[in-house]
């Protein structure tokens, strides 16, 4: 696919409720050292607030958005452009003065999408947290076939009219879900680095949670319409919950602990709303009525081991779901209510049971720092477990199926050369078995199949035998808590792999289980 470095690249900014930020957005566009060839606004004319106005004072093209969401709107932008190359930025994101230069000066790779690294404006302990534990982007290291690319971005038009353009029913995960049809279609996606911008939002604790809540949605969506797929999906937050606070610790963030903490209880009532929305014969004050019985239950199951944490929990959560109603309003229920809070209660349980001693004291400190009460400094520092502790809680820990026969099958796609399999690190016999595993094979593919039950698992990435051309390195975070261990996140996987020199061949992850398949 020939291109040109100096061919011209449409650039577009979709603005909805931006006052606060699209004028210095349209600023930073137009001081690129590579000016686009052609830039328009997407305007919503549904917005609440000064956005159309400052765009049509702006002197920049403006197009009304038609559709009502962000991928309709996108969408309407590729066909609206008049060149091959179309970019884009959000309106609430300052692009560095070469950040098109960067990315332009890529497209002689084959990648039909290129990424920049887009960084976090922090101006509060929420936008800390995001900035953290929703990083919008993968490191210091270019390499290509990335999970996703971020909304800073250069892509061929022709490839996204290819595969059909963007999901036009999501608000969210547009982006993520444009990038995986595009890997899927045979496309190549490429991560630069050096193309920087910065990401102007700013979020109060419950903005910071309900967006992250929305990012996981599609994703999980198959859990929201059943009340046993609403406790499975508890599951999934207390693990997200426990990884995220792990990783504060791990980084001397203690400060931030009580989002990760506070994400609980919060996507337990998001959980619930979203189930009820699909609903349609359940009015608002029935919804209201069992918002306010969750969360009166998990206060009380928290408050039993909360330790000193509860009047937090119980501020944030009436803010969460207010205007708590009478006894009048309680609507028709079926017999699996009473069992569904029962089940609730249990898992807040066994929650908050992870907290205790020194862990709970930061926290309840930290809750205190988040409603901005107290510094930084006044949250107490988590006192670091000794490495053979850390080795000690990693080797009792029961490892959970990482590999499968899917994986061996995708092995054999990639590499259909490969001649066997060497694993790295401990299996499960199970595993072995869908492997086929060939301990003295010729001509290898390596497989590291627990990353996590590694005190050190980037280290397999420098460490490797001499002869390991390929690796399949696979890696789910602990299901519990444990001090001092950070929790790694695919972002740091990737990384770690791109600056050891590994080329990245698939890169897949879920709920927080990564695997990547690299060769040198």
């Amino acid at each position: 696919m020939p291109t040109c470095d100096h061919e011209p690249v449409s650039l577009y900014v979709p603005a909805r409720n931006a006052e606060a930020t699209l004028a210095a957005c349209l600023q930073a566009v137009r001081a690129q050292t590579q000016p686009p060839g052609e830039f328009f606004i997407l305007a919503d004319p549904r917005s609440s607030d000064r956005t159309l106005h400052i765009a049509r004072d702006s002197g920049v093209r403006v197009i009304a958005q038609t559709g009502p969401t962000l991928g309709a709107a996108r969408n309407q932008a590729v066909l609206a452009a008049g060149c091959r190359w179309v970019a884009c930025c959000d309106a609430d994101v300052l692009i560095a003065p070469d950040w098109l230069e960067k990315l332009a000066a890529r497209r002689g790779t084959g990648a039909v999408g290129i990424g920049g690294r887009t960084l976090e404006r922090t101006r509060g302990p929420a936008d800390e947290w995001r900035a953290l534990h929703l990083p919008h982007h993968w490191g210091e290291h270019a390499f290509k076939n990335p999970f996703m690319l971020v909304s800073e971005v250069l892509f061929d038009r022709t490839a996204l009219l290819a595969i059909g353009g963007y999901r036009d029913d999501l608000n969210y995960y547009e982006d993520s879900d444009l990038c995986q049809r595009l890997r899927e279609g045979g496309y190549d996606l490429l991560y630069e680095p050096a193309a920087v911008a910065v990401h102007q939002r700013r979020d109060d604790l419950l903005s910071l949670l309900t967006l992250r809540w929305k990012y996981s949605e599609y994703r999980q969506k198959h859990l929201l319409d059943r009340y046993v797929g609403l406790l499975e999906k508890c599951r999934v937050n207390r693990e997200y919950a426990l990884n995220t606070l792990s990783r504060s610790l791990a980084r001397g963030r203690e400060e931030l602990t009580y989002l990760s903490y506070l994400l609980f209880f919060h996507h337990l009532v998001l959980d619930l709303r979203a189930l009820l929305s699909r609903r349609p014969l359940f009015d608002e004050a029935g919804r209201q009525f069992c918002e306010q019985a969750l969360a009166g239950r998990a206060l009380e199951a928290a408050a039993g081991c909360a330790h000193g944490l509860t009047d937090w929990l119980r501020a944030d959560l009436a803010a969460l779901c207010p205007a708590p109603l009478s006894q009048e309003h309680e609507p028709d229920l079926p017999p699996t209510w009473p069992a569904h809070l029962d089940a609730v209660q249990t898992a807040v349980e066994r929650f908050c049971g992870e907290f205790s001693g020194e862990l709970a004291g930061i926290i309840v400190a930290s809750a205190r720092y988040c409603h901005q009460q107290a510094g930084a400094e006044e949250v107490p520092r988590l006192a670091r477990p000794a490495p053979a502790a850390l080795h000690a809680a990693l080797a009792g820990l029961p490892l959970r199926p990482g590999v499968d026969v899917t994986t061996a099958k995708a092995i054999r796609t990639v590499w259909p050369d490969a001649s066997g399999i060497h694993l790295v690190g401990p299996a499960l016999e199970s595993e072995r078995a869908a492997l086929g595993v060939e301990r003295d094979a010729a001509g290898v593919v390596a497989v590291a199949a627990h990353l996590e039950a590694l005190a050190e698992p980037l280290r397999v990435f420098h460490e490797g035998d001499a002869h390991w051309r390929r690796l399949v390195a696979c890696y789910q975070p602990p299901d519990r808590f444990i001090p001092g261990l950070d929790a790694l996140t695919a972002a740091d996987l990737a990384s770690a792999a791109a600056g050891a020199g590994w080329h990245i061949e698939r890169f897949d992850t879920l709920v927080g289980r990564t695997r990547l398949m690299l060769s040198r």
